[in-house]
């Protein structure tokens, strides 16, 4: 195309090109008899604009200095109808039909472009040029098939025959089939799958060495393959069967007195018995009963004889027994065979096992067992594990010669009698704090250090327990976190909208709608724009100059559609043959039926108006292009009872009932000059509209005939669904908008103070409203009020129902099912949410929920069941969960016994107690009643959990502090009278899960979730007690003596373990039993004072 113009700046060209490609993305140049391809959807390609001086002797002609040209390739592939020769395919109507569209779309741009009312005609120049696809040969413009047999190759650019072995059955191929493994063609270009051949495989021929193949006749054999004969045997040599594939099956027949399976060599003599005159058999004659033969490969002759006695066939003192003509042998020990002549000797089966020695005995032989087997054979492996053997749970394994004990774990030695010490060799690092397990060890992890062994450094990241709302990401260091929020959003966890209406006036009454990070403006009625800046136009009409598909305004409706009113103003004279012109369509998908309604509400064909409600056709016969003249038209329906009337220039010209009584007007798209074949496009140049359109308007409900008659009278109405200003924003294509109308200029304007003028109009002013004349007696249904304005009254709806008079009951199923989970039932004015089989509606009566399980942090748990959660008996029923404080049970204790409940316990329980004390000179008495005393500077485990590795008391020698641990959980206590839990300082009285701590001027006593209970004075002197069935496996020096688990728990810096045991009195020991009278004094104290930790 090329278009006269004056400017070929770089700026307009790249703005026309821009322009050009925006157009034509969603176009799609369809001819008759032709479709896209799937990949490119037949888009236009290579578009290139470029401007060139005018000719010297065309610019005599014209005003302008320059061309402006816009070219482009378009493929189209032609259906399997169209004749091969595309050029000849292309009639002058489709060529016609596709350059008119284009014009319209680049005539348009080129008017936008140059800000220009019009642009003259371009000069259009078109070229049609074959494709030819893969598989073809381009001949003279015509694309043709290389045919069945050969392939395309694209190298010379020819059809080449298919080799030996392959095939083609179709044409237009690259490629040629290849025959299955084994198979080929008796020659090339071979155009079936038939046409693949076996050839004869050996022992096989035919007269073309292929299938059918026939097996080689008696006496003839083939070796080779692929074979139109066979070979006959040497003289005197034959084949005992068909199909034959070696010479070694040609051989001579069996001599008489002999025989084969074949008849052929080779050949066995007949036995004693039998007999055989004839050459070439299969088998031998049995002699008559009680006769015989006096040698094998006899030709007859059969005799009555004594086999035994005369021939004396066994052997090796068998004994034989004559059976008819035949005989038996009895074989002696160590004899078999027909005539016994083999010889069994035992000892060469290796019948003795496992390395045992074999003897020969009368009647068989014997084993001799090595040490460690019995049995005949030596077969048994004597077990040598005895009940007991291993110890604590060890498991004994039976060896040869001996046993293995597999140890449980945390136990050794060769009958695990040995409790290992796994923190012997400090596996725990960068400072963890290993615990003896029964099974193995556990670490305890400074801060900043995890895994087994403390191994790694934790990385800590505040933002692991953070979480950033709407989108916000989080970053932190060591300290401190901080949410980075999206555009829009603000607070610590970008919680917060931000309200972008607060730097966002709305000029003209225009309301602001915060948005994320944006704001917009809901203008009033008379105005538009992003600020509501820019004022409608009031009165304005559209001329539709061509019968172009880029000419048309659209306008959409959001609301689902009881009842409907349309009215609009139109004149036309346009009158051309084929030509169905159409001012007005409305297309909606149904979700009920899930189809789409093109005719939905159509006005079809100005040159008798064909109505479509609903799809269904009403011929009206009125003819809106008889004059130029300005008319008005206008259509009511309402669902209940089908009923519309159709009017022009406020007169009923056509009415009925019936229509649409199942359906709505669901939300869908309004097009002026286009009839829509999909929702709002797909339009056809046949049913463009030309001519003139104002004043188009919609209610939501059916205006009455009254109010009907007053619409044509005079111009200003508006729609209270959609009004004819917001038209004005929606126009698209070489459409006239004119502000001046010399209708409105004629008929005037509405001056009536009501909802439906737009002079009336002030501000925001609500629109929506549906009048009705009076409210006594009340008009509206279903017990809806009504309303009396000043101007007018109204019926107020309630939600639940729609309608002028609220007389149509909204069906909130139809829409996202009600927002239900599962079901939805309408009811009258109203819906409910139901749920399926073992589900329930959850606390909102929307949401269902599984009756069947509760989910309580993360976890499922099932119906019925029962849980404990923080002193409370929790019960999922139903889904939901109930909860209730535990009541603990009465107990009664023993005398020896005391009631306590530790840290963490919901109820209490009896607990009988054994007690360590510690000297201010760290001498200490034992739960064993034995006294040990250390050096000042020694730090040693006073208790330990070795079983489980649940806690520790440990105290270090030189500052005199104890550590006490619980799960991991150190709780410190200085000699300075400092407290600190996990290293954060602690203040008392304390009480958690795993600690509870007390204090006064003298002491701190504090007692674990496991039972242990310390008691520390001032004066450096130390009280323990510890439940004694704990007590009974506690390491620690006030626990387990035995001499290395003492030496295990005692360190120092400076010197070897031993040097921190002292011995008391005597040095035949290193424990020193002196059970003084100060124990049971210390015990005693301390019993009175856990009494009075109770009674706190």
């Amino acid at each position: 195309l090329s278009f006269p113009v004056n400017d070929c700046s770089e700026e307009a060209i790249n703005k026309m090109k821009k322009k050009f490609l925006q157009n034509l993305k969603p176009f799609h140049m369809l001819l008759p008899g032709f479709i896209c391809p799937a990949a490119d959807s037949c888009l236009p390609e290579n578009v290139r604009v470029e401007c060139v001086p005018v000719p010297y002797i065309s610019r005599k002609k014209r005003s302008t200095e320059n061309l402006l040209k816009i070219s482009f390739d378009v493929k189209l592939q032609p259906s399997a109808e169209l004749d091969e020769n595309v050029e000849n395919s292309i009639d002058a109507n489709s060529m016609n039909q596709i350059l008119e569209e284009v014009l319209a779309v680049a005539s348009e741009n080129a008017r936008e472009v140059y800000s220009i009312p019009s642009i003259q005609n371009p000069q259009i120049n078109y070229r049609l040029e074959a494709i030819c696809r893969a598989g073809q040969l381009r001949i003279n413009d015509t694309c043709i098939n290389c045919p069945a047999g050969t392939y395309k190759d694209d190298i010379s650019d020819s059809c080449m025959d298919c080799p030996a072995s392959t095939y083609q059955e179709k044409e237009g191929l690259l490629y040629c089939l290849p025959c299955p493994v084994g198979y080929t063609t008796y020659q090339t270009r071979s155009k079936s799958f038939r046409d693949c051949k076996a050839p004869c495989p050996p022992g096989y021929y035919s007269k073309t060495s292929f299938e059918p193949c026939f097996p080689c006749p008696l006496n003839t054999f083939q070796e080779s393959p692929r074979s139109q004969e066979c070979t006959k045997c040497p003289h005197g040599l034959q084949t005992w069967k068909v199909g034959s594939n070696s010479s070694l099956d040609c051989t001579i027949s069996c001599k008489p007195g002999f025989y084969s399976d074949t008849g052929l060599e080779p050949c066995i003599p007949c036995d004693f018995g039998f007999y055989q005159p004839h050459s070439e058999q299969k088998n031998c004659t049995i002699c008559p009963n009680g006769t015989s033969t006096r040698m094998k490969g006899s030709v007859g002759n059969c005799e009555v004889i004594n086999v035994c006695e005369e021939q004396h066939p066994c052997a090796n003192g068998s004994k034989c027994v004559p059976v008819g003509n035949d005989y038996s042998c009895i074989c002696s020990l160590g004899y078999f065979g027909r005539n016994c002549e083999e010889t069994k000797y035992y000892c060469e089966e290796d019948h003795c096992l496992n390395n045992g020695s074999c003897k020969v005995v009368p009647g068989g032989y014997e084993c001799s067992c090595p040490e460690g087997f019995s049995g005949k054979q030596c077969e048994i492996n004597i077990d040598d594990c005895q009940p007991g053997l291993c110890q604590n749970g060890g498991e004994c394994k039976d060896l040869i010669k001996g046993y293995e004990c597999i140890c449980s774990a945390g136990f050794g030695g060769l009958n695990c009698e040995i409790n290992i010490f796994d923190c012997g060799l400090d596996p725990c690092l960068n400072g963890g704090t290993c615990f003896d397990k029964l099974e193995g060890y556990k670490c305890c992890c400074p801060p900043g250090f995890t895994g087994v062994h403390c191994e790694k450094k934790l990385e800590r990241n505040l933002c692991d327990t953070v979480q950033c709302l709407n989108g916000g990401t989080c970053e932190s260091n060591e300290t401190d976190f901080n949410c980075l929020c999206k555009a829009g959003y603000e607070g610590v966890f970008c919680e917060s909208d931000v309200d972008e209406c607060l730097n966002h006036t709305c000029l003209n009454d225009g309301a602001c709608i915060n948005g994320i990070n944006s704001a917009s403006c809901q203008c009033s009625i008379l105005f538009s724009g992003d600020r509501c800046e820019k004022a409608l136009p009031k009165e304005f009409s559209l001329s539709f100059m061509s019968p172009s598909t880029a000419n048309y305004a659209i306008v959409q409706n959001t609301k689902r559609l009881y009842s409907i009113t349309v009215s609009f103003f139109l004149r036309t004279n346009y009158d051309e043959a084929m030509k169905r012109p159409t001012p007005l369509s409305y297309s909606y998908y149904d979700k009920e039926k899930n189809i789409l309604m093109d005719n939905a509400l159509t006005f079809y064909d100005t040159r008798g108006f064909i109505i479509y409600i609903h799809g269904e056709e009403l011929h009206t016969g009125v003819k809106a292009n008889h004059d130029f003249n300005w008319h008005h038209y206008a259509l009511t329906w309402q669902r209940k009872g089908g009923k519309w009337s159709f009017f022009v220039d406020g007169k009923v010209a056509a009415s009925g009932d019936g229509i649409g009584t199942e359906n709505y007007m669901w939300p869908g798209m309004f097009v002026l000059g286009q009839e829509q074949d999909s929702l709002g496009g797909t339009f056809s140049t046949l049913e463009a509209f030309v001519g003139d359109i104002t004043e188009f308007n919609v209610w939501d409900y059916a205006l009455s005939e009254n109010e009907i008659k007053s619409l044509p009278l005079m111009c200003g109405y508006i729609g209270n669904l959609i009004p004819w200003l917001q038209v004005s924003n929606n126009v698209h294509g070489n459409i006239q908008v004119s502000e001046k109308v010399d209708l409105c200029s004629s008929k005037g304007r509405c001056a009536v103070k009501n909802c439906n003028c737009l002079y009336s109009i002030k501000g925001n002013s609500d629109c929506s409203k549906r009048p009705v004349e009076d409210c006594t007696p009340n008009p509206c249904q279903n017990g809806q009020p009504c309303i009396e304005g000043d101007a007018y009254s109204y019926c107020n709806c309630s939600s639940g129902y729609d309608g002028k008079l609220c007389d149509y009951d909204i069906n909130e199923c139809q829409e996202n099912n009600g927002n239900c989970s599962h079901f939805c039932t309408n009811t009258d004015g109203s819906y409910k949410c139901g749920c399926p089989e073992n589900m329930t509606l959850s606390d909102d009566n929307h949401t269902c929920i599984d009756t069947t399980f509760c989910q309580v942090n993360g976890q499922i748990i099932l119906d019925g069941q029962w849980w404990m959660s923080s002193c409370q008996e929790c019960l999922c029923e139903k889904s939901q969960v109930i909860c209730n404080d535990l009541q603990c049970s009465f107990i009664k204790c023993h005398p020896e016994e005391t009631l306590m409940q530790f840290p963490g316990d919901c109820c209490p329980k009896c607990v009988s107690y054994s007690f360590c004390f510690v000297t201010p000179n760290h001498t200490v008495t034992t739960f064993g009643y034995s006294q040990l005393q250390f050096t000042d500077k020694c730090s040693y485990t006073l208790l330990e959990d070795c079983v489980h590795g649940h806690f520790s008391v440990r105290l270090d020698g030189d500052s005199n502090n104890l550590k006490v641990y619980q799960s991991c959980s150190v709780l410190q206590l200085n000699s300075t009278g400092e407290m600190l839990l996990d290293e954060e300082n602690l203040v008392s009285p304390f009480k958690n899960d795993l600690f509870n701590v007390q204090s006064d001027n003298s002491s701190v006593l504090l007692s674990t979730h496991s039972g242990v209970y310390i008691q520390s004075y001032s004066n450096g002197e130390i009280l323990l007690a510890l439940p004694t069935d704990i007590s009974k496996h506690a390491c620690g020096v006030c626990g387990s003596l035995q001499e290395y688990n003492v030496q295990r728990h005692v360190s120092n810096s400076t010197s070897e373990e031993k040097n921190c045991i002292l011995k008391l009195e005597t040095d035949q020991d290193i424990f020193v039993t002196n059970q003084a009278a100060t124990y049971p004094v210390n015990c005693l104290m301390l019993w009175i004072i856990l009494l009075c930790f109770l009674i706190r």
